[in-house]
């Protein structure tokens, strides 16, 4: 897409700010080549990321003052507003989808140079940029009316597959998000868990402390207090957070040996090895209502497994 000229404004208007920018540039045809040499030399120093700015640079308006968002340059900042820009809506989604260049950063998109901006086109499409020379086949003078990019013409997945992996970054980035909101979520989970662990424990002693006390200086009812710190089931060793109703014998133990199968509690090590030996139990004492893989759920029936159930 050439640039517009005045001849092709209508009658009485003035040129816009835009189509005077692409003139001057595009009129500036007489510069030597050491000029335009240098002028790419200029354009490959600066950074490849600036700050955008928050001004447009043709009606100086920001985005809340004229409630319509911008388009930055990648290379310089320089912003505007698609309506300044003379984009539609079309062109503005596509043209959001890369590293957009201003018109005076705007480089050929085969061979990177800027130099000789007379023969310089910029796609209808996607206002990426190509010189004549460097397409395949080149262009001997500039197109009439519509033209479209080796990117943008009909058959080409190009920008099909851009959204793809836009859309595609865009899920990663929102999956690596709610990870980290649910990794949040769990240490905070943790953190109170531990406060009411806390709280509960600090209760529990000082209803102990407060409890009526038998002649004996222990707490009517028990032998002493408990001491169970944690339990072995099978292969698991858990911490005790509260105190269960074992016998007098077992409560003074700082651990205790249960089976996995049978929920027989032993004072030992040795014993529960021994007992795991000779268990014949390998499920619960009851029928068997929900199977789901490796998961079985079982009823058991207090009456006939009384021992079980407590």
């Amino acid at each position: 897409r050439r640039q517009n000229s005045s001849t092709d404004e209508a009658p009485g208007k003035s040129s816009t700010p835009m189509i005077k920018r692409r003139i001057s540039s595009r009129s500036n045809s007489s510069a030597s080549k050491d000029e335009l040499g240098n002028n790419a030399e200029n354009r490959k120093q600066k950074p490849k990321q600036v700050k955008p700015d928050i001004l447009c640079s043709f009606c100086l308006q920001t985005k809340d003052e004229r409630g319509e968002s911008m388009i930055s340059c990648c290379l310089c900042g320089a912003s505007g507003h698609p309506s300044c820009l003379q984009f539609n809506t079309a062109l503005t989604e596509r043209v959001k989808l890369y590293d957009w260049e201003c018109i005076e950063c705007k480089k050929c998109e085969l061979c990177r140079n800027s130099g000789d901006d007379a023969t310089l086109l910029f796609c209808d499409d996607c206002d990426k940029g190509f010189h004549m020379s460097c397409l395949v086949p080149p262009l001997p003078g500039e197109p009439d009316g519509h033209w479209s990019c080796l990117y943008c013409v009909d058959g080409s997945t190009y920008w099909a597959d851009k959204i793809r992996k836009t859309g595609h970054r865009e899920k990663m980035l929102k999956k690596k998000s709610d990870k980290a909101s649910r990794r949040k979520q769990l240490l905070d989970d943790l953190a109170m868990f531990h406060e009411a662990q806390s709280r509960a424990q600090s209760a529990m002693s000082e209803e102990a402390k407060s409890s009526p006390k038998g002649k004996s200086g222990k707490k009517k009812g028990t032998v002493g207090p408990p001491t169970i710190k944690s339990i072995e089931l099978g292969c698991y060793e858990i911490t005790a957070w509260y105190s269960s109703p074992y016998p007098a014998e077992y409560a003074l133990q700082n651990k205790l040996y249960i089976c996995e199968f049978c929920l027989k509690y032993m004072k030992s090590g040795v014993i529960a090895s021994r007992h795991i030996a000779k268990c014949p139990a390998r499920c619960p004492p009851g029928d068997e209502i929900y199977r789901k893989e490796t998961i079985s759920v079982f009823e058991v029936d207090g009456r006939k497994n009384k021992t079980y159930c407590q």
